[in-house]
C-alpha cells in the first residue's frame, strides 16, 4: 500500500501521474496510458523492488523513521552555517524593511575573532561542509570583509578536508561587474538580489537612501554579468521578488523587463509575499503566488526553491537546526534574521572565538508540536511547523508554506521538469 505521505497528483495536461515521496525528496511520474494505476504499475516485480527500496510504500515503523531523520536533519551535525551580517547600514531605505540601522560594522581588527569561532566550531564537530552566507545590512558596503576572510576560511576547509559553499544576500545596486569578479574569483556562486515588480513600484518600495529609484542601476548590474560571466555555468542569481497587491495586479509589467533576462541560465525567480513583520500575516495568498509561478514556469522562466517546500531536506528554516547561527555586527548571535530584541540572541562569540550561550539559547531550540501534527500528510517535511520565529511568538506551529495546496505545487514541479524519473512502458 502506498504511504501516506507519498503527495499524489495528475500532470496539468493529464498524461502522467506524479508521486513525490516526502519522506525522503524522491519524485516519480509514471505515463498514464501506459500503467492503470499505481497497483498495476507494481504489478512488474522491479518496480516493485524499486519503490520499496525509494520507501514509497507504507510500513509499521515509517513514523520512526521520518521522526529519525528530522532529528538528524535538525541536529546537522556535519553541516556549519554562519549567516554573517558584516554591516548594520544600507544604502537602502526599503519601506517594509525590518533592519534597525546603524554604522556598526565587523571591523579588520575582528576578523580574527569570526576565523577564531570557525576553528573552534571545526575542531568539535565532524563537520563535511560550511555554509557562509554574507549578510546585512548591505554587505557590499563591506566588501572587504569578505575578500580578507574567504581565502582564510577556505585554507580551514582545506586543512580538514571541508567542502565550502559561500553564497550573499545584496540589494544588487553596488554588484557591478568588477564588484562581482571579485566576489566569484573569492568562491561565491549564489547571488540573492531583490527586485520588486516594475520600474514603477520598485522605486517606490526600494528606494535609495538619497531617496532616488534603484531599478534601473539593479538591471544594468546584472546585464553586465550576463554578458561577461553568462558563459559560467557555476554561478546562480535568484531574483526575489516581493509580491504586492499592485504588483500582481499587473503582471504584464514584470514579464516586460524580465524578457531582458529569461535567456540566461544563471537566473532563477523566486517569488514570496511581502510579510507583516508584527503579526507574521501575508499579503498575498499562496494559491495566488503558485499561479503567479504557473505564469512564468510557462513562459520559459526558471524558478528557485520550488522543491524545497516540500523537501524533507530543505523545508526547515535554518532557525531550527543546530549549527546553524547568525553573527551580527557586534559578535551577538541569534537564530533569526528578521528579529533585534534581547530574547533575539541565543548568545555571543568571545574574543578567543568560544560561543557563549545566553539564557534564551534554549527558548530557541524549543519546538511546539500539536497533537495533530503527527496525523498530518505534511509531517514529514512541515515536522509541525516551519517558521521558528511563529512558534516562538506565539507558542504554537504555523502549518508549511503552501499548505493545502501541495497537488498544485507538485503540478509546477512537474512542469519545471523536476522530477527525478519518468516510468513508461517502453522502460519496463
Amino acid at each position: 500500500m502506498l504511504s501516506k505521505y507519498v503527495l499524489e497528483a495528475d500532470s496539468y495536461d493529464n498524461k502522467f501521474k506524479l508521486l513525490y515521496n516526502t519522506k525522503n525528496d524522491y519524485f516519480i511520474r509514471y505515463r498514464k496510458k501506459d500503467f492503470s494505476s499505481f497497483e498495476d504499475l507494481c504489478s512488474y516485480n522491479e518496480v516493485e523492488s524499486f519503490f520499496r527500496e525509494k520507501s514509497f510504500f507504507a510500513s509499521d515503523n515509517e513514523i520512526f523513521e521520518i521522526k529519525k531523520l528530522q532529528n538528524q536533519i535538525k541536529n546537522s551535525n556535519d553541516t556549519l552555517m554562519i549567516i554573517v551580517k558584516l554591516t548594520s547600514q544600507c544604502n537602502f531605505r526599503c519601506n517594509y524593511c525590518y533592519e534597525k540601522f546603524s554604522d556598526k560594522k565587523i571591523e579588520r581588527n575582528d576578523y580574527i575573532r569570526l576565523l577564531k569561532f570557525i576553528s573552534n566550531q571545526i575542531e568539535k564537530n565532524n563537520f563535511k561542509t560550511i555554509i557562509i552566507n554574507w549578510f546585512g545590512g548591505e554587505p557590499l558596503l563591506n566588501i572587504d570583509a569578505i575578500l580578507y576572510l574567504t581565502p582564510r576560511i577556505q585554507e580551514l576547509c582545506e586543512k580538514n578536508n571541508i567542502y565550502y559553499l559561500a553564497s550573499i544576500t545584496t540589494n544588487g545596486y553596488l554588484l557591478d561587474k568588477d564588484i562581482f569578479s571579485k566576489l566569484y574569483k573569492s568562491n561565491v556562486k549564489s547571488y540573492q538580489i531583490t527586485i520588486d515588480g516594475f520600474e514603477t513600484i520598485h522605486n517606490k518600495q526600494r528606494i535609495l537612501l538619497n531617496g532616488k529609484g534603484s531599478f534601473n542601476k539593479i538591471i544594468k548590474n546584472i546585464e553586465d554579468i550576463q554578458t561577461n560571466f553568462g558563459c559560467y555555468n557555476d554561478f546562480g542569481i535568484v531574483i526575489r521578488m516581493n509580491l504586492t497587491r499592485e504588483i500582481v495586479n499587473n503582471i504584464y509589467n514584470v514579464e516586460r523587463w524580465l524578457n531582458r533576462l529569461k535567456q540566461n541560465s544563471n537566473i532563477y525567480l523566486d517569488f514570496n509575499s511581502v510579510v507583516d513583520f508584527k503579526t507574521l500575516s501575508h499579503q498575498i495568498s499562496d494559491i495566488e503566488i503558485l499561479n503567479f509561478i504557473k505564469n512564468f514556469i510557462g513562459k520559459g522562466y526558471r524558478i528557485a526553491n520550488l522543491r524545497s517546500y516540500l523537501s524533507i531536506y530543505d523545508s526547515l528554516c535554518f532557525a531550527a537546526k543546530d549549527n546553524h547561527y547568525v553573527v551580527n555586527t557586534d559578535f551577538r548571535v541569534s537564530k533569526c534574521t528578521v528579529i533585534e530584541n534581547d530574547e533575539s540572541y541565543i548568545g555571543y562569540i568571545d574574543k578567543k572565538g568560544d560561543f557563549i550561550k545566553s539564557d534564551y539559547f534554549d527558548i530557541w531550540n524549543k519546538c511546539y508540536i500539536k497533537k495533530e501534527c503527527k496525523e498530518c500528510l505534511n509531517w514529514a517535511y512541515c515536522n509541525g511547523g516551519a517558521c521558528q520565529l511563529f512558534s516562538k511568538k506565539y507558542k504554537e506551529p504555523r502549518c508549511c508554506k503552501f499548505y493545502k495546496n501541495e497537488k498544485e505545487l507538485l503540478k509546477l514541479m512537474d512542469l519545471s521538469k523536476d522530477y527525478d524519473l519518468t516510468l513508461e512502458k517502453k522502460l519496463c
